[in-house]
């Protein structure tokens, strides 16, 4: 066959070297002979070798098999083939020599089939295997290609178990056994479940005689049921039990694994006499709730879904089979009384804080509040003392009234910072709810969510500038409106509440007593804090005690044999003079 398509190449060549002047007549005879006498054996009904010598667009592949003429087959018959080039030698079906019209009638596809065939037919005489892709579902079971032949796979031998599930298995490629071949009818009928059972007996015995409790295995879901999945390890099946798929709440095998997923599993158990393995899949896993608080660092937000509501909260799974509580009073900044079936819906995706973990009672405390800035927080951030602001009045209360914000929260106006007036009750009571009006910012701290205010400082012309005199290292002075144990409360003359703690009374602590004042006493402190979000202000009396104290002393006209007791006398009555003439000064002010 070889000579004839080196034949077959030389007299394509040479004929178009005749064609072209190129070759000599005497040449060409002599290789048209020597062809000839190397033609191969033509029998109708077989497959015979032919030469592809020329491609054609209208009469498709021409081959030349040795016969008297050439035969042509359309080139769909070589798709399978791939690129085809003239001098390729393939095999094809010998169905005619001459037709009516004296052509000869060849076939690629017949030739295909007919090999395939063959090699079937021989596969089940030496019971050898061979390889088939899964088409697709047939009644009684499965459609097989074995290269262009379409053969019967039955549902009793596609595995050594009933599968729930066989859709991993269509369009795989999948070795096969030749059970039965009927020429007549043109049907073969294949097995998959005779390759695995073969292969399962030679491996079985000699990886069960080598497992151990322990091993780490990968296999396959081969098969979910209600109480856990069967594995296939290709040589032998284990059982995942329900309670060994994961350390979390697992309600179906089928919540966590897929037919035909690959997994890894730990041999948990196996009974050498019935040759049964158990499987955990969990074991190979670290206990969600041991590293609970690294994954989920206390302050860290996280997505997750609503599972389940009561009356008290709410429950959020954050992870598969990981769920936390959030409390009624971690849902908002405001809506603290509503119930939480108004607030949120089972399967609701949202966001969490993580704000307690308790990994050994299996407990997550969870915010969703703080995954929103903290409105009182960001009215601090927005305003300090003396700002001027707008609200809408919410009610009025026996001391004081409540204004509220565009954010949701709250201020209020104490009735000592309604009116400079004398009756500030009556006062509040002509303001109208859901009335806008203006006030200014006295102080706000976020962490125990509340915002001081005032009405009546709008009323002073020159607060801005009085404001912005509180200096810390400035002397003030201020009416006692309130006494306490621990300190002294001043308003200040221009609005703002002050602090005298009791250690900053005086610098004899027998003197640091609050009860040696009244209230409408008039004070002089130094400021020595001042902050301008909160409001506070600290006074310190002792402090301008101590430096008139140190100035008299120092000073030339201090007489001569003072004791320290006359000098502080002296220092408290200057003291008391210089509040009297501000005072003084201040009355002619008011009379102008």
């Amino acid at each position: 066959m070889l000579k004839m398509t080196q034949a077959s190449e030389n007299l394509t060549t040479n004929q178009a070297a005749i064609e072209n002047n190129f070759f000599p007549e005497e040449d060409f005879k002599k290789l048209l002979e020597e062809y000839e006498a190397d033609t191969q054996k033509l029998t109708l009904g077989s497959v015979v070798k032919g030469v592809i010598v020329g491609i054609s667009d209208s009469k498709g592949i021409a081959i030349d098999i040795g016969a008297k003429s050439i035969g042509y087959i359309q080139d769909s018959e070589f798709k399978i083939d791939g690129d085809i080039n003239e001098g390729d030698v393939v095999d094809v079906f010998l169905e005619k020599l001459e037709d009516k019209r004296g052509e000869l009638v060849i076939s690629r596809e017949n030739a295909r089939r007919l090999n395939n065939w063959n090699s079937l037919k021989q596969a089940l005489e030496d019971k050898t295997i061979v390889e088939g892709t899964i088409l697709g579902r047939v009644k009684g079971g499965y459609a097989v290609d074995y290269n262009g032949i379409t053969t019967f796979l039955p549902g009793s031998q596609v595995d050594t178990m009933l599968l729930s599930d066989d859709s991993f298995l269509i369009g795989k490629l999948e070795k096969l056994m030749v059970l039965k071949i009927d020429e007549i009818r043109g049907n073969i009928v294949v097995s998959r479940r005779a390759i695995l059972e073969g292969q399962r007996e030679e491996e079985r015995a000699k990886v069960l005689s080598s497992i151990k409790i322990g091993d780490a295995l990968d296999g396959m879901v081969k098969n979910i049921t209600d109480y856990g999945a069967f594995i296939d390890f290709g040589s032998f099946d284990g059982l995942l039990h329900l309670t060994d798929i994961s350390w979390c709440r697992v309600r179906h095998p089928s919540e966590v694994l897929t037919v035909g997923q690959d997994i890894k599993v730990q041999v948990i158990k196996y009974d050498e006499k019935s040759k049964r393995v158990s499987l955990g899949m969990k074991q190979l896993q670290e206990n969600p709730w041991e590293s609970i608080e690294k994954r989920y660092p206390v302050g860290s937000t996280v997505k997750g879904k609503v599972t389940n509501i009561a009356n008290y909260g709410a429950f959020v799974e954050i992870e598969n089979g990981i769920e936390g509580l959030v409390h009624v009073s971690e849902m908002s900044w405001f809506k603290n009384n509503l119930s939480p079936n108004k607030m949120l819906e089972v399967n609701q995706e949202i966001e969490v804080m993580i704000l307690e973990i308790n990994p050994q009672n299996h407990r997550i405390s969870l915010g969703i509040k703080q995954c929103s800035k903290n409105p009182w927080q960001a009215f601090s951030d927005s305003f300090v003392v003396g700002d001027i602001t707008e609200g809408i009045v919410k009610n009025s209360t026996e001391f004081g009234l409540f204004v509220g914000f565009d954010s949701g929260v709250d201020g209020l106006v104490y009735l000592s910072d309604v009116t400079s007036g004398d009756n500030p009750a009556e006062k509040v009571k002509e303001f109208k709810k859901d009335e806008k009006i203006q006030v200014v910012v006295l102080g706000s701290n976020f962490e125990k969510e509340r915002i001081s205010l005032g009405i009546k400082q709008l009323e002073n012309k020159d607060f801005k500038k009085e404001l912005s005199d509180i200096k810390i290292g400035k002397d003030i002075s201020g009416f006692i409106v309130n006494i306490k144990k621990d300190f002294l409360e001043l308003e200040l003359d221009v609005g703002l509440k002050a602090i005298v703690k009791k250690s900053d009374i005086s610098s004899n602590k027998k003197e640091q007593r609050t009860d040696n004042f009244t209230v409408g006493d008039k004070v002089e402190g130094r400021i020595i804090q001042f902050n301008k979000v909160t409001g506070k202000i600290l006074l310190s009396i002792k402090e301008i005690e101590d430096a008139s104290k140190k100035s008299y002393v120092y000073s030339e006209n201090a007489p001569s044999g003072a004791t320290l007791g006359s000098i502080l006398g002296d220092v408290l009555q200057e003291s008391r003079s210089r509040i009297e003439k501000e005072d003084a000064k201040s009355a002619k002010e008011k009379d102008k």
